[in-house]
């Protein structure tokens, strides 16, 4: 998919992660297994609100959301999936 390699060439440490067999191993987990999934939601919720409440933290992830999240998505050729960072995509967009 050329959309999605123009993502990953334009983010180095998302192409890193996406080559790390143990965090392809983690998802492949979390797509069989539901429990797994909703504690990874739960973690990601978590770790979002920790990085929200901190000084510049919204920007961050706004700007990660950017940079990252939309265009992967875009690549994808999905919508909007249901995940933290999109509960909060009106946000961002807006920020």
């Amino acid at each position: 998919n050329p959309q999605m390699r123009q993502v990953m060439e334009s983010n180095p440490a998302l192409r890193q992660m996406m080559n790390d067999p143990a965090v392809l191993q983690q998802v492949t987990e979390m797509m069989r297994n539901p429990a797994a999934m909703q504690q990874a939601m739960r973690n990601q919720d978590l770790a979002m609100s920790n990085i929200e409440n901190m000084p510049g933290g919204f920007a961050a992830l706004s700007n990660m959301y950017r940079d990252v999240q939309s265009p992967l998505e875009d690549s994808m050729g999905n919508g909007p999936q249901p995940t933290a960072a999109n509960n909060n995509r009106q946000q961002f967009d807006a920020g």
